[in-house]
């Protein structure tokens, strides 16, 4: 670890990098109104990282499926697992990621798991990775789970799985049970992330 930052000097110039060529779309504070929306622009990288630092950790594609469904098996991630847009933001009715709770949550109390952005998942993607032996594992992860301040960064190889689909994509995108990848190196103004806690 280096003077006060957390993750080490390996992370703090991965985010120094990040600020760079991101430098665009990273202001100290949202635009007016927009206080409550989530956080997009935002690389697989850097959730990883502010993941980390933050004492969390990005949720596996297995971890998101579970929220997802809501213990109940749900189509979607909805209060009762149908779709429709006072359930949800998609398909581009709205134009943009709504505020956080705009929508009712799903019955484990988690909101915006269906639509208004897509999020990143800890996970490398490889199309036929549930046919393998290591999904059978509790909690099967594609990939090493990475520790920042050990710089294993380094050893990230994407493209790294999104679930949940946004506020531009079709109903299919939002099914619990759909798969997307993206470049872990591109910010998006349709991706974001959220954070669970550790094991114990």
């Amino acid at each position: 670890m280096s003077g006060n930052n957390p993750l080490g000097a390996s992370a703090c110039a991965l985010l120094t990098a990040i600020r760079t060529t991101s430098a665009t779309f990273w202001t100290i504070r949202p635009p007016r109104g927009r206080e409550n929306t989530p956080v997009t622009w935002v690389t697989w990288y850097a959730a990883a990282a502010f993941c980390e630092w933050a004492g969390f950790l990005l949720p596996t594609e297995a971890q998101w499926e579970y929220a997802a469904k809501g213990g109940e098996n749900l189509r979607y991630a909805t209060t009762n697992g149908a779709l429709l847009p006072r359930l949800a933001n998609y398909g581009g009715k709205v134009g943009a990621p709504t505020p956080v709770r705009r929508y009712p949550p799903n019955p484990f109390e988690l909101y915006d798991l269906a639509g208004n952005v897509w999020e990143w998942c800890a996970d490398r993607y490889e199309p036929d990775f549930y046919r393998q032996p290591a999904a059978t594992a509790k909690n099967p992860i594609c990939g090493p789970r990475l520790r920042f301040r050990e710089g294993d960064w380094k050893k990230a190889l994407g493209p790294f799985v999104i679930r949940g689909g946004s506020w531009q994509s079709l109903s299919m995108d939002l099914r619990t049970s759909a798969r997307a990848h993206q470049d872990g190196t591109l910010p998006s103004a349709f991706c974001g992330f959220r954070c669970v806690l550790p094991p114990d």
